[in-house]
Formats: C-alpha cells, structure tokens, sequence
C-alpha cells in the first residue's frame, strides 16, 4: 500500500520540530520502504507559496528572505529519499487529474454515485 504525502505531511517535515513533526515521524517509520509518494502537485503548491511571497516583498529584506524559501523548498525535495528507494516522487498524470475532477463534481453534488 502507498502512502502519499501531501503539501501539509511536507511542510510538517520541513520544520523538523513539534509534536505534530514527532507524530508523523512515528508514523513514517512503521511504513514499509518504498511505500511512500510524494506528488509534484506538493512542490508546485510550495514554490507557489515562495513566488506569492516575493511578489509581496516590501523590502531587500522580504526579497532574501523569500528566495530562501525557494532554496529550502528546493533542497527538501532534491534530498527527498526518492533517490534512495524510499519515497517515490509521483508525476502529474491525466487520469489523475480526471480522478480529482471527478471527485470534486461528486463532492459539489454535480455528479451522480457511482
């Protein structure tokens, strides 16, 4: 069975400290090697986050500060243990997406039970 993490489990990893951080980590290490994804929707969603921040930058100080974000993000992910075997960095895909629109029409009462 896979496990994805998503954008919440990432930033709750990224910070390395807290009970929630403990909790997941806990978690994480009762799942076999191999069984967990991380989806690239996940760093899209963070760079967005970073971008939106250096858009708003008041100062030289905002514009550093965000551009560290960037490079934290960047890092996370390019350290990320999928090049080790054990987290799996998922694609985007179609039929995922057709997937996730297909559930939101479900979720909106737009569409049908199956």
């Amino acid at each position: 069975m896979k496990f994805l993490l998503d954008t919440d489990h990432i930033s709750i990893l990224q910070k390395h400290s807290g009970p929630e951080y403990v909790a997941l980590m806990t978690r994480i290490a009762r799942v076999r090697r191999g069984d967990l994804v991380l989806c690239i929707v996940s760093f899209h969603e963070q760079v967005l986050g970073c971008n939106t921040y250096v858009a708003q930058a008041k100062s030289a100080a905002d514009l550093v500060r965000g551009y560290r974000m960037f490079d934290r993000v960047l890092s996370a992910f390019a350290a990320a243990p999928c090049c080790h075997s054990i987290v799996t960095l998922l694609p985007f895909a179609t039929a995922w997406l057709r997937n996730v629109c297909e559930l939101q029409r479900w979720i909106c009462g737009s569409h049908p039970l199956p």
